[in-house]
């Protein structure tokens, strides 16, 4: 049987009962729509040796590894293979490669985006201060005091607060004593659209999951693997995380000079 339009002549393969590859025009096709790269497909005429090959070794011989690009095309990648007898002679195969984009993002758990949720509360907070009205427009602070003119402790008010909790897959091995240095921290520069010291890590907590992930190959088991399901949780104030004491005490600073 000759082969049909052949794009070159054909190539050794070595490969165990297989006597040579090429590639044919005829099926070769390209389509594409307007929601990613365009699709590709390659036809390769494989004459064996022997009437009953191994079909992996008739697959392989175009010589093509699993994700190698098109060749004008460096977006889509091969990602599906095709194998049949063609016509009635029992020595010719045609392997068929199909090419398009591969996002393996979801299949790989510590490659998928993390998570974002956000939320909004009110937490108490100490009140040394209030806002002392009058012409200033509202904005001048003083310190709250009963009649006496002496400091009042004890109040609290109420402050918002947001909170920002950040789910990722984290892959192993998990750092214990990195997580444990973040919690409680402080942001020392601006994160976030937050200031310097706005920014808190109130907790990080993670969990060992297992999943059954497709092998780099088709011709390979899938593989069992494990990851930590990973969530921290970080608080912002516009007060900032900063200590708050009262400036009150039985000495004062006079020309730089403490006196009682």
């Amino acid at each position: 049987m000759p082969e049909p339009n052949p794009v070159g002549p054909p190539w050794d393969v070595g490969l165990p009962g297989i006597l040579d590859c090429r590639e044919m025009y005829r099926g070769r096709s390209r389509t594409a729509n307007l929601e990613g790269v365009p699709q590709y497909v390659r036809v390769f005429l494989v004459r064996t040796e022997v009437i009953n090959p191994n079909m992996s070794c008739v697959a392989a011989a175009p010589g093509i590894s699993w994700r190698d690009p098109y060749p004008d095309d460096p977006n889509a990648v091969l990602v599906e293979s095709g194998t049949s007898q063609d016509g009635e002679s029992p020595f010719h195969y045609k392997v068929t490669y199909n090419y398009r984009h591969l996002d393996e993002s979801d299949k790989i758990p510590w490659r998928r985006p993390s998570q974002y949720t956000f939320s909004g509360s009110l937490t108490s907070a100490p009140a040394f201060w209030h806002y002392s009205g009058g012409d200033n427009n509202n904005t001048e602070t003083k310190v709250i005091i009963n009649t006496a003119g002496d400091p009042l402790s004890g109040l609290d008010r109420d402050e918002s607060e947001f909170n920002v909790t950040i789910q990722y897959n984290q892959k192993p091995p998990f750092d214990y004593a990195k997580a444990q240095l973040y919690v409680g921290a402080i942001n020392s520069d601006t994160w976030s659209g937050g200031a310097p010291k706005t920014w808190k890590c109130q907790s990080v907590s993670a969990s060992r999951k297992f999943e059954v992930i497709p092998a780099l190959t088709p011709d390979a088991p899938p593989v069992k693997t494990y990851f930590f399901d990973t969530t921290i949780t970080l608080a912002y104030r516009a007060s900032k995380w900063d200590l708050q004491t009262w400036d009150v005490g039985f000495n004062e600073l006079v020309a730089g000079k403490r006196r009682k």
